[in-house]
């Protein structure tokens, strides 16, 4: 394993007195790669699973300049190890692999929009997948239309079989106006199937600047960023919604503030969610829900003036089955001017985390904030926290991502041993005990389904109790051989879930089975690899 490092980080983050769950954000330990100067660890960060990925878009590589890289985490009982460094088959200067990057299940995606595969800063994608026991380049992606100065991948996302990336300068509705491509795995290969824009679209909208992909039962929906477009005011900003019927993509929504001006930055980031679900993976591997009634949708707008200034604002749509429906607004009161509040948007197990990447703190510049609220309860605060060293120009929050129960939020900016701009990361989790209100509310035992199925290698598997009891979650073979045991411990009442890494087994039937107190059931799945 490269870059072991000597220590882990322990740092427990106290939440504020109002804290609905009673319970908040942990930091976990993780191992800490070697830093190197300018190479802006995290500047992009994704989730799934037991996976996480950190890139550093400007490492040089053996000499070459801003190559880029980026280092995938495993998760694992004592907490997250580096697993590999990946970098493309291809290694150009000033390619910036690892700009953008996304992650579903064994498929990894990254944007370098400087490569020049089509002509200077034309810009391509790579597509990683998991293979047996590493991650492996299996693909290259450029648009049908690539052209120099594009920016091609400077924002991916990735759902189920659907690869969405932004190209903020590519010629749209009018040439710079900015596009996005839609790639979809047909035929085992990815093969470009849409390119989406702004109907009215005007040069250097920065259409593309963010994407987010959401898929449910019936539907894919994507959202596209263009933060310096005309809304209600001229460039105070846009936010464009896509979805697919019959085959054809079509823009169903164009979103903007009413009362907007210039410099907001609106739809600077986007990212889906999902009401309460374990499976909300939003802006890492894009958002899964089962319908549109629990589906949500976030847009930053981080250049907002409010009460305290030019503070920035995060709003969000809590119920997409008819449209995006009404808007809501979310300040944070503690905010100061130019904190850049929403920069980036993550929404985890019912609770949403906004970063202000650029908040200062104890005399000291642009240090970064993430604040922490309970959506249920009118975007009430949970918790505010910022690095471990609160370290001067880190910008941390950068990106932030989740998958439950684990959030990663980076410093890409900060100086780490002494290397300026070598960037951090750092990891969290959200505990698995439910908190009183959620024990009361729940009346049976139950296993369900996991999540994905099939799957490779990860899948996520919930149970709930109704009464306390030793709960042991057990990993069967086709013939009825126990493999593993993925829990076997002392339990409140509640709602859990397990991940269930099944990167060392081979592919086939395997069984699951909850027993705790006088309940058992046991379910089937399927790995596939």
């Amino acid at each position: 394993m490269k870059y072991l490092s000597t220590y882990f980080l322990f740092l427990i983050f106290a939440s504020f007195a109002n804290n609905a769950n009673g319970q908040g954000v942990v930091s976990f330990p993780a191992e800490v790669p070697t830093p190197v100067e300018h190479a802006l660890h995290g500047y992009a960060t994704a989730m799934s699973g037991n996976w996480a990925i950190a890139t550093s878009p400007q490492r040089d590589v053996e000499g070459v300049l801003n190559v880029g890289g980026a280092t995938f985490y495993r998760k694992t009982e004592s907490g997250w190890v580096i697993d590999q460094e990946a970098l493309p088959d291809d290694a150009t200067p000033l390619s910036n692999f690892g700009i953008s990057a996304d992650i579903h299940g064994n498929t990894a995606v990254f944007g370098a929009m400087l490569n020049t595969e089509s002509g200077l800063f034309s810009g391509s994608v790579y597509v990683f997948t998991f293979q047996d026991t590493a991650w492996v380049q299996t693909a290259k992606l450029v648009a049908l239309d690539a052209k120099a100065g594009d920016r091609f991948g400077h924002s991916v996302a990735i759902s189920g079989n659907t690869i969405v990336v932004g190209a903020f300068n590519a010629s749209g509705n009018e040439p710079k106006s900015g596009a996005a491509y839609i790639f979809e795995y047909l035929n085992s290969g990815w093969q470009q199937t849409a390119k989406l824009f702004a109907e009215h679209g005007e040069a250097h909208d920065y259409f593309g600047h963010t994407i987010d992909v959401l898929t449910t039962n019936d539907e894919t929906i994507v959202a596209i960023g263009a933060y310096n477009a005309t809304g209600a005011n001229d460039r105070s900003g846009a936010v464009y919604t896509y979805s697919k019927l019959n085959g054809e993509w079509n823009q169903t929504e164009e979103i903007f503030e009413l009362t907007g001006s210039s410099a907001d930055l609106f739809g600077y980031s986007v990212s889906f969610g999902c009401n309460n679900s374990v499976n909300d993976i939003t802006k890492s591997s894009g958002s899964s829900c089962s319908n549109l009634v629990n589906a949500k949708l976030f847009i930053g707008a981080p250049g907002t003036i409010n009460e305290n200034g030019q503070t920035g604002s995060v709003y969000y749509f809590e119920d997409l089955s008819n449209g995006v429906g009404t808007m809501n607004h979310l300040e944070e009161k503690n905010s100061s001017n130019r904190d850049h509040f929403g920069t980036d948007i993550t929404f985890l197990y019912g609770e949403l985390f906004v970063s202000a990447s650029r908040t200062n703190t104890n005399n000291a510049y642009h240090i970064g904030h993430v604040y922490n609220y309970k959506l249920s309860e009118n975007a009430s605060i949970l918790n505010s926290f910022s690095s471990e060293n609160e370290a001067p120009f880190g910008y941390f929050g950068t990106s932030i991502s989740s998958f439950f129960p684990d959030l990663i939020i980076s410093a890409p900016y900060e100086t780490v041993n002494g290397k300026e701009n070598a960037g951090a990361v750092y990891f969290y989790n959200y505990p698995m005990v439910s908190n009183e209100g959620e024990q009361q509310s729940v009346t049976e035992y139950k296993l369900e389904e996991n999540y994905p199925n099939p799957f490779n290698p990860v899948t996520t598997i919930k149970y709930q109790i109704k009464e306390p009891g030793n709960v042991r979650l057990t990993i069967y073979n086709v013939l009825g051989r126990k493999v593993t045991t993925l829990v076997d411990e002392l339990k409140n009442a509640g709602v859990y879930q397990a991940v269930f890494d099944a990167s060392g087994f081979a592919s086939g039937i395997y069984f699951y089975q909850l027993e705790v107190n006088n309940f058992s059931s046991y379910k089937s799945m399927l790995l596939v690899k």
